[in-house]
């Protein structure tokens, strides 16, 4: 049976953004996630989320349907407790900080699930795929310097990204902005959650064959602002690299050029 949208969508962090995409959607005659598909132009697909940008009254959106998995697990979406508002309140409590990620617009209940509305950023590109467009040597240190602040920026804040991988790195206006907040949590200064995000952004460098004299331009960034030297966290970084790389190896084998 073909999964509707409910009749009766119940706004959960409203905005004039969420009636922009109300609006919008009208009486749809197939179910949310299929809307989203055909209007607008999908960004990452799986199971149980689709992210798409889409023009709402002018303006790219960033919209993310977080489809349940149970009913137990559709009840919780809806809540503080689910990844949805979570990530919402982590935005804009960054936003607040000055971390450089898109501005949280609104959430709401639908038949499929939980949807939220984002700014988005148009013409922007993750920076996986920039870095395979870009060869010049300069540009190339660009997009590390500016990776590197906007991730010691979260840090210096006391937050850990959790999923600090280079395709929830967006590259957009000459800045990077930190994009996929799911697993965005409080994390001290130097702990081994804020670790984690620097072994998992070394991961993707060394999959990816980043040159040496590449990887020291994010370094030395990310360290210089913070203001700390390097010796302690890339102490700590080094065994979360190493469990990162073996699990890598095991699913997908040999990969690209050691940076340690």
């Amino acid at each position: 049976e073909e999964t509707r949208v409910s009749a009766r969508p119940r706004v959960l962090r409203g905005s004039r953004w969420t009636h922009f995409l109300l609006n919008e959607m009208g009486v749809p005659t197939v179910g949310c996630w299929e809307w989203i598909e055909a209007r607008g132009e999908v960004v990452k697909l799986d199971r149980f989320s689709c992210t798409a940008l889409l023009e709402l009254a002018g303006e790219s959106c960033f919209v993310k349907l977080y489809r349940p998995r149970s009913r137990l697990h559709g009840r919780v979406l809806r809540t503080t407790r689910g990844r949805p508002l979570r990530s919402q309140g982590v935005a804009r409590d960054l936003l607040l900080a000055a971390v450089r990620v898109p501005e949280p617009r609104g959430c709401l209940w639908l038949g499929d699930g939980v949807l939220t509305l984002a700014q988005g950023l148009p013409g922007g590109e993750d920076l996986q795929r920039r870095w395979s467009t870009v060869p010049e040597p300069a540009l190339r240190r660009e997009l590390m310097s500016a990776a590197a602040e906007s991730l010691a920026r979260l840090h210096r804040e006391a937050y850990g990204h959790g999923d600090c991988k280079w395709n929830n790195l967006l590259w957009h206006d000459g800045r990077v902005y930190l994009v996929d907040l799911d697993a965005v949590r409080p994390a001290r200064p130097g702990s081994r959650r804020q670790a984690r995000d620097l072994a998992r952004f070394t991961l993707n460098a060394e999959e990816l064959a980043v040159a040496p004299e590449d990887y020291q331009v994010f370094l030395e960034a990310y360290f210089s602002s913070l203001g700390i030297p390097r010796e302690q966290p890339l102490a700590r970084m080094l065994p979360e690299l190493d469990k990162l790389r073996a699990r890598h190896r095991r699913r997908y084998g040999e990969f690209g050029r050691a940076l340690w």
